[in-house]
Order: C-alpha cells, then sequence, then structure tokens
C-alpha cells in the first residue's frame, strides 16, 4: 500500500481527461499516479495496523480496570471512613 499525498493527487489531476471534481476521477488519478510513480512512500497494511490496535485496546482495557480497581477502592474506603466517624461521634468518648 503506498501514500500518495494529497498536494500531488492535486497537481496530478490536471494530466487525467475529465471534468470537475469528482470522487471517482480522484480515485483514478491516486491509482495512476500510484501506478506510475516509483518513488512513493510505502505504508503499513491493514494487517499490520488491526495488530497493532488489538495491542493497544488490549492495553486500555486494562488500564481502565486498574482505574475502576482503584475508584472502588477509594469509594470503599470512604464509606468505611464514614461509618467509622459516624459511630465514634455518637459515643461518649467523642466531643462535639
Amino acid at each position: 500500500m503506498l501514500y500518495v499525498p494529497g498536494r500531488l493527487v492535486n497537481r496530478m489531476a490536471g494530466t487525467f481527461p475529465g471534468e470537475g471534481k469528482t470522487d471517482a476521477k480522484d480515485a483514478r488519478t491516486i491509482a495512476e499516479t500510484a501506478r506510475l510513480r516509483g518513488d512513493l512512500t510505502a505504508v503499513a497494511g491493514p494487517d499490520d495496523i488491526v495488530a497493532e490496535l488489538r495491542i493497544l485496546t488490549a492495553r486500555l482495557e486494562e488500564l481502565m480496570e486498574d482505574w475502576v480497581r482503584g475508584s472502588t477502592g477509594c469509594v470503599s474506603w470512604l464509606a468505611r471512613s464514614s461509618l467509622i466517624w459516624n459511630v465514634l461521634s455518637t459515643t461518649p468518648l467523642v466531643r462535639r
């Protein structure tokens, strides 16, 4: 798979016949430019991209699980602390 920059497509559009700017003309221009030019940059194919996205998605899921676990722990700690404070504040040992 090759990368054809937009600026190059705009320049090459005038070399191919056809009136106006249409998606079909743009597709033909890109295909012909990629066929004719040997100096275009190759880009990763969909399989490589899909593999990278799977790794990134798995890592994101791990981070989200860690975040949920941490925030649940904080909420649990706050609830216990609040309960303890309520119990202690109602006993005669603690003055208000």
